[in-house]
């Protein structure tokens, strides 16, 4: 194994970058790709805007994203993102620098790990200009020194090593995306089109609440469930926190189902606080603030911030219903938010929302369906955790040279 220090642009045949100006956006195009679609570390086309044919042409003059291509977000609050071009796709990129690796010293996948370690990130990064709007200039990068593999072969053994825990989250990924669709399909063709196994022969009656089958029932979610709002120790006392008692803030309720906590607090600061445990299949949403209206589920027993609410049944039985339930009508529940330019939804706004209660017997089919696929979407996010946690802690090795290719083909193993 030999260590060698070059510039990145010795180790590419191109280091450029995308359109630093708007193209007008259609609503169907070609993508048009920035620092938000790469922050996973491939290029994410579910969110993108779409440009013309004309001005992808203009574009791709200058910087022609290819299969094999690394992109870096050098300007704005991604700086650092760095993704794999792994597609075919024709796309554009803004705001993104473009390095095209030389394939006589470079191995391309090695390339995006090594721009993507913080062996490399920390030194780079630090050589940012800008305050309200940090970037890295073309001539910072292409002059940037870093140390790599010298050998091709090693490099792609360790392109191998890395790119393996990465294709293993992929599949994971996937499933998980084809079992959430399936469970909201599921939900919604039971409990909004009403379309469940029997349909046929239970007449629709009028509610107060719209059309319903007959046998359901009206309630509220505050007779159905137990609902909470959550607490922040006081940052002054230290004692508060760093602690056994997992806690979130709102911002965990963008996650698609919750498996960690934002930081630990101790027994004492949530005895000290307004925050309150949450087991197990809670449904947390948040109340207020940017995240105004996310919707999402623990996998643990947590505790939040006073930006969130918990809703959950305290039988335990009903969880899975009561948060697609939440999820499905959130936008009700928005729209008798309080507030003006900081909108609120409060706690008896949750507690007196509408809940449409089926009858057990379909409720109890709905969840011996629906639970399984919760329970699994959960242990893949979990797996999916400890997987990247095992890469990051590789990369940083790998690259820099102080774990041996071998051992770390032996620790994949054993991940595998």
């Amino acid at each position: 194994m030999t260590l060698a220090k070059s510039s990145l642009s010795d180790l590419c045949a191109l280091v450029t970058d995308g359109t630093h100006d708007t193209p007008k956006t259609v609503p169907e195009g070609i993508p048009l790709i920035k620092g938000k679609d790469i922050s996973k570390g491939y290029v994410d086309f579910s969110a993108c805007d779409f440009i013309s044919e004309k001005d992808h042409r203009k574009i791709i003059k200058r910087s022609k994203a290819e299969r094999g291509d690394t992109l870096f977000a050098n300007i704005g609050n991604s700086l650092g993102d760095v993704a794999f071009v792994d597609t075919d796709t024709a796309f554009s990129i803004k705001n993104l620098a473009l390095f095209k690796p030389d394939p006589t010293t470079t191995d391309p996948r090695y390339l995006f790990y090594l721009l993507r370690s913080p062996v490399v990130q920390r030194p780079l990064l630090a050589q940012k200009a800008g305050a309200a709007q940090p970037f890295l200039g073309l001539g910072a990068l292409r002059t940037f020194q870093v140390v790599h593999h010298s050998e091709l072969e090693t490099q792609q053994r360790i392109a191998t090593i890395l790119g393996a825990y990465d294709d293993l989250i992929e599949v994971n990924r996937r499933r998980v995306a084809v079992l959430e669709e399936m469970a909201r399909g599921l939900f919604e063709e039971w409990f909004v089109r009403f379309r469940y196994p029997g349909h046929e022969e239970v007449p629709v009656v009028d509610t107060s609440d719209g059309p319903l089958p007959e046998g359901w029932h009206l309630s509220s979610v505050g007779q159905e469930c137990k609902v909470v709002l959550g607490g922040t120790p006081s940052r002054k006392r230290a004692e508060y926190w760093g602690g056994e008692v997992p806690w979130l803030n709102s911002g965990k309720a963008n996650d698609l189902r919750v498996i960690s906590a934002s930081e630990n607090i101790t027994e004492l600061g949530l005895q000290k606080s307004s925050a309150k445990m949450m087991p197990q299949g809670a449904t947390i949403i948040a109340i207020t603030g940017a995240t105004l209206g996310q919707v999402s589920i623990l996998t643990e027993p947590m505790c939040g911030n006073q930006s969130l609410a918990g809703v959950w049944d305290e039988t335990g039985t009903n969880n899975e219903y009561i948060h697609r339930y939440i999820q499905s009508r959130i936008e009700e529940m928005i729209a008798r938010a309080s507030g003006g330019a900081q909108q609120h939804i409060n706690k008896g706004i949750v507690e007196g929302f509408v809940y449409r209660a089926p009858p057990r017997s379909l409720l109890s089919a709905y969840l011996s369906a629906a639970q399984p696929m919760g329970s699994l979407i959960g242990d893949l996010l979990k797996a999916n955790a400890r997987l990247a946690n095992s890469r990051d802690l590789l990369l940083p090795r790998l690259i820099s040279g102080q774990l041996s290719v071998e051992a770390a083909e032996r620790q994949l193993e054993n991940a595998a």
